[in-house]
């Protein structure tokens, strides 16, 4: 069995103070807090200290990584709520009522949903029609557009049977 060796870690300046300790990202780490603490002892450092600093190193660049895959993470989230918002909102189109009127009242997403993340149409449904009859968006009834109107007393004339005809 080979054993890889690592590189030995870069060493630290004894003139850092408590508070000027930062990781690679920018962000203060408590861990290089109680590393340049105990530098400025004065304490003579065993062989095992070399370990010790590079597990530091190791365990800063995982949680670097950390932060990455969970940005990346939220970033994917966000897309999915995205799609599936657009989803309902289409549903909500095709049934003839605006999107903001399903989210108008007070309808959550998640109650749109079923239990492995797909939007549920039962469901939309529902919330379309609560949606409708809370804001009362549709007429009941049959609407007839020249309902209650009279009809031309004269019909209008042609006006090219007015040109044609003899004199």
């Amino acid at each position: 069995m080979t054993k890889t060796t690592k590189p030995a870690p870069e060493p630290v300046a004894a003139t850092e103070t408590p508070g000027d300790a930062e990781d690679a990202t920018g962000v203060e780490s408590p861990h290089n807090d109680a590393q340049s603490v105990t530098e400025g002892t004065g304490a003579e450092e065993t062989p095992g200290d070399e370990h010790e600093e590079g597990g530091k190193r190791e365990a800063a660049r995982y949680r670097r990584q950390l932060r990455e895959v969970e940005g990346e993470r939220d970033a994917l989230a966000g897309r999915v709520e995205a799609l599936q918002r657009a989803e309902v909102d289409r549903q909500a189109e095709a049934a003839g009522i605006r999107p903001t009127a399903v989210w108008a009242v007070g309808t959550e997403l998640g109650d749109l949903l079923t239990e492995d993340g797909t939007v549920d149409t039962d469901a939309v449904q529902k919330a379309i029609r609560h949606a409708d009859d809370e804001l009362g968006l549709t007429s009941v009834g049959v609407h007839v557009p020249s309902a209650g109107r009279q009809p031309p007393a004269h019909p209008p004339k042609d006006q090219w049977s007015d040109a044609l005809r003899p004199r």
